[in-house]
């Protein structure tokens, strides 16, 4: 319900906007969260959505929402009615706060920024300028997790928007990170980059150490990369021919063999 006003602004539960942007800022209790949150819609304008998404974002500063905090069930909460909060603004006001979390915050708001609030953006909302140069920027981030999903994010925009002028940055940021220094961040550039022919002699580069390598996952998404590349792998041939021709017992590589009649089954 309403409550009275001082000076004409208006208030919930006796405060005004600001006093509950405050809480959102410092209070970390789901139930006092939520509080804020329904205080916030309730005191809001289209004026504020600014705000909002910024303020709300900044959350996850200090909440870890990609670990356990108090018993898991918390930061789920947490997590639900911050999003609930987001979800109800512009999305060119969400992406402009997105891109300035990215910036500004530390892996832990990147990484919820990243792997989640950008998850319910309309398409469109990644030709922003600003948050393609965000991207680009996190890319370059210390975090593994966060080069890793900057880099699956501006794949998106290279493909599905080929004219956009920051597209040549981007496709230039993917062939720098085919030489990173995380498996998971190079096979997400190779992702991003199998599509162009003039990019698979590099791309081979990459995949040819993880074909003959030790560890199955990573092994098994060169093997898949390849295959689809086609033709443009021909310079992976000689890592997949020392995969296939290595010697040893059958038996103790079950794994390996069942991956080498995939590559056969492929066209290779």
């Amino acid at each position: 319900p309403t409550k009275p006003t001082t000076d004409n602004l208006p208030e919930y539960d006796g405060k005004s906007i600001e006093q509950w942007f405050a809480v959102l800022d410092t209070e970390r209790s789901p139930t006092r969260l939520a509080e804020a949150v329904d205080a916030i819609r309730f005191l809001a304008q289209k004026s504020h959505a600014e705000q909002i998404s910024e303020r709300a974002l900044r959350v996850f500063r200090n909440v870890d929402a990609e670990s356990q905090f108090g018993s898991g069930k918390e930061i789920r909460q947490v997590s639900t009615i911050t999003s609930g909060l987001l979800g109800t603004l512009p999305p060119a006001t969400l992406a402009s706060a997105c891109a300035k979390e990215l910036n500004q915050g530390n892996e832990r708001s990147r990484l919820f920024v990243l792997r989640h609030v950008m998850r319910s953006f309309q398409l469109s909302s990644l030709e922003s300028n600003e948050l393609i140069q965000a991207l680009l920027q996190t890319s370059r981030n210390e975090d593994d997790s966060v080069r890793e999903k900057s880099a699956s994010w501006l794949s998106i925009v290279i493909y599905n928007f080929p004219k956009h002028p920051l597209v040549s940055e981007a496709t230039v940021r993917l062939r720098e990170l085919l030489s990173d220094k995380a498996t998971p961040v190079v096979l997400t550039a190779c992702r991003g980059l199998f599509a162009s022919k003039g990019d698979g002699p590099a791309i081979c580069d990459a995949l040819s150490p993880l074909v003959i390598g030790n560890n199955d996952g990573e092994q098994n998404e060169a093997l898949w990369l390849l295959a689809v590349m086609g033709p443009s792998a021909e310079k992976a041939v000689p890592a997949l021919s020392s995969m296939l021709l290595s010697e040893g017992n059958p038996e103790s590589h079950e794994g390996q063999w069942s991956q080498n009649s995939y590559v056969r089954t492929s066209g290779f």
